[in-house]
């Protein structure tokens, strides 16, 4: 049974304030993550003490003024502030799904079957923003915890979702500790408490296990640029030859270094189209005199109103042939980049099976997903990042490791480059921002991990999917059943 109304569900109007606060403060950066186990809990509790459509209303409102807060903090220049809401609205939808899914049918399931539907509508939620949204994943509960890698390796079993399942059930249940008597509170907190502590178990098994068997390794670098193309004007071909210029230098100094790959940046220098030809035969001589495998980046301006250009990514092998080229799949929201669909590209070296995603393709897990179940063993990924997303767009990337099992390196513009190996633990790194050479030597495993989720993939989802709607069913059997029961007897003959 409920308790009674405490002084704050009076005033339901500071549950929201409170939730509002929370939400701003727990996701994107800077975040204090810990506080997203208890995020929900406000907006849970003004669900559970108001009725009706302004009620709803209210909440809705207030829900999206959260996320406007939170993606605010990660929109920096050369992003206009203007994009906030366009870029919170979505997430705000997405994301609000569970809560409204669970003031639906709550009344009618036990307490631990409504929050664990309230957990399941949260992964099919976060699975259909980046399947659905050009947001990807950005703003899912899961990534509130990159801080704590051993609760992250329940990534490798159910993907993103499973962790944004676990961080939303934790949350739901304590939110049902606070509604009912002191017996069902112990059991809801008992539960919450045995899941987080089963997952940091799993977690710490899985990285002590991997320290247990060291895999072989291969060095390979990312570098810096001095690119600073953001769109028109482009570039004359004076800069950009300047640019070519200290891109070779780096990576003639990697190579001296050790490495055996290396990594160029997006948008690592501008090639205009009718000179792209010359440019790849002077750069494969290049690098077939340096001896190393390079993957460049760059883009191929196409027009100038509308702005447009071709993201590309190529790996020169170190003999200077081209061994794949893979082209920009997701631009981010407002960049003028061509989408393309294309086959995955990967390149069999003899340190493993590579392959190359460019920036906010990695937002997208399905992706991943992909080159795994290809045999991708290490994935080079050219990225482009800006002061309000630098360092959490990086560290987003090791999620997609610990998903599929893959090495990455990630060669950042204007952010962080990391080395990260298939469990998500980050080798190397290197800000664009600090002084030094331009470049960041990485040994990373050569081979993948094997994960269960790049063998079952999103069926979590699906599960979690299937548990909602039987719930939803089970509780409108019963709001019938409870309608029958009440109506009034119809009238017997006189």
């Amino acid at each position: 049974m409920t308790h009674g109304l405490t002084k704050i569900d009076r005033r339901p109007s500071l549950w929201l304030v409170g939730g509002v606060a929370l939400v701003a403060v727990a996701h994107l950066e800077p975040a204090i993550g810990v506080l997203a186990w208890i995020a929900p809990i406000p907006w849970l509790r003004h669900l559970r003490v108001t009725r009706g459509l302004r009620a709803r209303a209210v909440f809705a409102g207030a829900w999206t003024l959260a996320w406007i807060f939170a993606v605010a903090k990660i929109v920096t220049s050369p992003v206009p502030l203007a994009m906030v809401p366009a870029l919170a609205l979505p997430v705000a939808l997405f994301q609000g799904a569970p809560y409204l899914a669970w003031a639906a049918v709550r009344p009618h399931l036990a307490p631990r079957t409504a929050a664990a539907l309230f957990a399941a509508v949260a992964a099919v939620a976060d699975f259909g923003q980046h399947a659905l949204s050009p947001l990807a994943s950005w703003g899912s509960p899961a990534y509130t915890q990159l801080d704590h890698l051993p609760l992250l390796q329940l990534a490798s079993v159910a993907g993103l979702a499973g962790v944004t399942f676990l961080v939303s059930l934790v949350a739901a249940l304590l939110e049902a500790a606070l509604a009912f008597g002191r017996a069902p509170a112990r059991r809801s907190i008992a539960m919450a408490v045995t899941l987080v502590v089963a997952a940091y178990a799993f977690g710490q098994v899985r990285l002590a296990l991997a320290e247990r068997t060291p895999a072989a390794t291969t060095l390979a670098a990312a570098i810096d640029t001095d690119s600073d193309m953001t769109g028109l004007p482009f570039p004359d071909r004076a800069r950009t030859e300047a640019w070519d210029a200290g891109l070779l230098k780096r990576t003639r100094r990697a190579a001296a270094g050790g490495a055996r790959l290396v990594v160029w940046p997006e948008a690592a220098t501008v090639v205009h189209p009718e000179d792209e030809g010359a440019w790849l035969e002077r750069l494969s001589r290049e690098v077939r005199a340096i001896g190393v495998d390079v993957v460049i980046a760059y883009v191929v301006p196409t027009s100038e109103k509308p702005l447009r250009y071709e993201n590309r990514a190529r790996l020169l092998r170190a003999d200077g042939e081209v061994g794949f080229t893979a082209h920009k799949r997701h631009p981010a929201p407002g960049e003028p980049s061509i989408r393309h669909d294309e086959p995955i590209a990967f390149a069999d070296r003899d340190y493993g099976r590579l392959s190359a995603s460019i920036c906010y393709d990695y937002d997208f897990p399905r992706l991943s997903l992909a080159q795994a179940r290809l045999g991708v063993d290490l994935v080079a990924l050219p990225a482009s990042d800006w002061r309000g997303i630098d360092p959490i767009h990086a560290r987003m990337a090791s999620v997609r490791a610990i998903e599929s099992g893959q090495a990455i390196v990630r060669a950042t513009r204007w952010g962080l480059s990391v080395g990260v190996d298939p469990h998500g633990r980050i080798r190397g790194w290197r800000s664009a921002f600090d002084p030094g050479d331009g470049v960041m030597l990485v040994a990373v495993p050569a081979r993948r991990v094997a994960t269960v989720y790049s063998a079952i993939g999103d069926l979590p989802v699906g599960i979690a999917g299937a548990y909602a709607l039987c719930a939803a069913a089970l509780a409108l059997a019963r709001a019938r059943g409870l309608r029958r029961s009440t109506a009034p007897a119809a009238a017997g003959p006189a």
